[in-house]
């Protein structure tokens, strides 16, 4: 009804890339949908467990206001990846 406004920020913090999403539209339909918890986050988060381990974080909530908020934290600097089969890889053009 009302809408909202998006909010999208970056900066460097202790070594990391914090990127801030918000929205300040109702977060009630968060809810409905898994409360921060629904599919696609789960394979956002699993993927930043597998290209980061522990290092990266995304955290989703709704705030006092009843805006919803994401807040994505990840290394700036990354590891090399290790090949799963094993072998090194070759840089592609």
């Amino acid at each position: 009804p009302g809408g909202g406004s998006i909010e999208i920020s970056a900066r460097r913090s202790k070594g990391k890339l914090q990127i801030r999403i918000s929205n300040s539209g109702s977060a009630e339909g968060s809810h409905l949908n898994g409360g921060g918890q629904g599919l696609g986050l789960a394979n956002t988060r699993a993927r930043l467990k597998q290209m980061y381990g522990s290092a990266a974080v995304l955290d989703t909530g709704a705030m006092p206001d009843g805006s919803f908020i994401t807040v994505l934290e990840i290394p700036l600097s990354v590891p090399d990846p290790v090949p799963r089969s094993g072998r090194m890889l070759e840089a592609q053009p």
